[in-house]
């Protein structure tokens, strides 16, 4: 999701921006690519999941649940296992410890539905069992956006905001509705915005909410809802997501 940069670096009292994701060459291909150069800018790559690497521990727990003999319980204590050492490695974890300050604006773009389940969900969709383990991995997916939220809470200094934007829906395109967009934008028009907001209270109502939601709905609890934004991210000629954003603060007075 494209945001200006040039606009923000070019902003009066703007000190320094730290962009920060896991990997490292992705952002640095993306400021080649938007031709910005700025001391300002600054990069800082980490896992939001924790120092400890889950790969290894993730590739075990799917082939422990893709064997025939798993039962529910035992299905249940790995997933329990594999969790619990991750959300322990999480909360030992800082942010600070690798963008080094606290800052009067963060933003966080579309995460909580890429955070791990997608990965191990794709990899389980033919275990036995499927739609129990499913559940399984929704609920404790809860803990690690929680987690999360609490760590990016740590990150705002004590006038500081949020900006969190969530995909809450993805839609498949047409080639014809798809032809209008050839970049990752956000269209904020008036009538997207309401028609955004119709999509997703009614897509609620009869499916539930989802992680993309929950995520907006858990930082709530950490921080002030001042206002509340919805857009249509047109990601590629094909694939287009309904967007949820909130600001929030530490003080209902900002």
């Amino acid at each position: 999701m494209d945001i200006d940069y040039g606009k923000l670096i070019e902003q009066e009292g703007i000190q320094s921006i730290v962009l920060t994701d896991i990997d490292n060459e992705a952002i640095k291909e993306s400021l080649s690519y938007l031709k910005l150069q700025s001391q300002k800018i600054q990069v800082s790559s980490f896992d939001y999941l924790g120092k400890k690497s889950y790969i290894d521990d993730m590739q075990k727990l799917v082939i422990e649940l893709n064997r025939n003999e798993v039962t529910k319980e035992i299905a249940v204590n790995k997933v329990e296992e594999f969790f619990d050492t991750l959300l322990k490695s999480m909360e030992d974890e800082s942010y600070l410890d690798y963008i080094g300050n606290k800052f009067d604006l963060c933003i966080i773009l579309p995460i909580y539905t890429q955070m791990l389940y997608l990965q191990l969900d794709d990899a389980l969709k033919k275990t036995k069992g499927y739609r129990f383990i499913k559940g399984l991995l929704l609920q404790k997916m809860i803990h690690i956006i929680d987690c999360f939220n609490r760590n990016v809470v740590k990150c705002i200094n004590r006038d500081g905001y949020l900006f969190d934007l969530s995909d809450i829906i993805e839609e498949a395109l047409s080639n014809q509705d798809g032809s209008l967009h050839n970049n990752a934008t956000l269209d904020s028009r008036e009538s997207a915005t309401i028609d955004t907001m119709k999509k997703i209270e009614a897509y609620e109502k009869t499916y539930g909410v989802g992680l993309g939601s929950f995520g907006l709905i858990n930082i709530c609890e950490y921080l002030i809802e001042h206002e509340a934004y919805y857009y249509e991210w047109t990601f590629s000629p094909k694939r287009r997501f309904l967007v949820k954003g909130l600001l929030l603060s530490r003080s209902s007075n900002q």
